[in-house]
């Protein structure tokens, strides 16, 4: 599931991309994939863009969507416009897609 958030908001632009793979799984577990990049920015990136998409799988529907691993499998920022907001919006974009899914299967 990819989540994107590219606004353009007066006078600054805000942008965030992830990509999360999301599979059952007998508990509740969050993984980052070795190939994303530890700086200090992107890990302040990574975590909001995991509490969005937990903002959504967790009161979605009639029931929170649990017993599930996500993978944060990609990341793309641009270091002007890219902000934790922008990541966490991008999350929430990435939990509604996921649920909606999830809804259709």
């Amino acid at each position: 599931v990819r989540g994107q958030r590219d606004e353009h908001l007066g006078p600054r632009e805000e942008f965030g991309e992830i990509e999360v793979l999301i599979e059952p799984s007998s508990s509740f577990e969050v993984l980052v994939d070795t190939k994303i990049e530890k700086s200090e920015e992107v890990g302040s990136f990574i975590d909001s863009a995991l509490y969005g998409l937990l903002d959504v799988l967790l009161v979605s529907g009639p029931f929170p969507v649990r017993d599930v691993r996500i993978l944060l499998t990609d990341l793309k920022y641009d270091a002007v416009r890219s902000s934790r907001m922008a990541f966490r919006q991008a999350g929430r974009d990435a939990g509604r897609r996921a649920v909606a899914m999830i809804a259709n299967a």
